[in-house]
């Protein structure tokens, strides 16, 4: 795909969607994006950014090339507060 538009290949994993609200999109990864590494460890293989994930804390950081523009996001995995409906449970 990089070759069809001009740029050099390079190894990662495109992303092909992401879900509004989660972690990658309130970090600003979005479709298209190539992910290169996740806490500096190398990805190019699904099975490399299972391991990546399983060894990440709370938060990560993520390399990834959008065009011909590398750039790392923080990942944050921390659990949203829980909201208080004032409601008392059963």
């Amino acid at each position: 795909m990089r070759r069809r538009v001009g740029l050099p290949p390079q190894a990662g994993l495109l992303v092909r969607g992401v879900v509004e609200g989660s972690p990658a999109a309130e970090a600003g990864i979005d479709s298209g994006d190539l992910i290169t590494a996740l806490n500096g460890q190398s990805v190019a293989a699904v099975d490399d950014l299972w391991e990546a994930l399983d060894a990440a804390g709370e938060q990560t950081d993520v390399e990834v090339v959008r065009g011909a523009e590398a750039r790392t996001v923080r990942v944050s995995f921390a659990a949203p507060p829980s909201e208080d409906t004032g409601t008392p449970s059963s």
